[in-house]
């Protein structure tokens, strides 16, 4: 039941936000363009390619705010699977 609970919660808050940035195209572009370019300067790293594809790093999702900002205004909007979603996810990063 834990692990259906935690797989709907999550769904429905990507489902969300997935609905929100299509109702938004200016938001989505930018978006977008934030991990296309987040994407052409990790493939340029030696590191970063691993048989031809583009490996993202943990400090690399963390550097681009706009992704950053879209995840938390997802988490923060008032509905209440959001506010499970990031109850979870703050405790796991304490």
């Amino acid at each position: 039941a834990l692990t259906l609970a935690g797989h709907e919660t999550t769904a429905n808050t990507l489902s969300w936000m997935l609905w929100e940035l299509a109702k938004h195209p200016h938001f989505q572009d930018k978006l977008r363009s934030e991990i296309r370019d987040k994407r052409e300067e990790v493939s340029l790293r030696e590191a970063g390619v691993v048989d031809g594809h583009v490996e993202f790093c943990m400090d690399d999702l963390e550097s681009m705010t706009f992704l950053q900002a879209v995840v938390k205004v997802s988490c923060s909007s008032d509905r209440p699977m959001a506010r499970y979603l990031c109850t979870d996810i703050a405790a796991l990063t304490l």
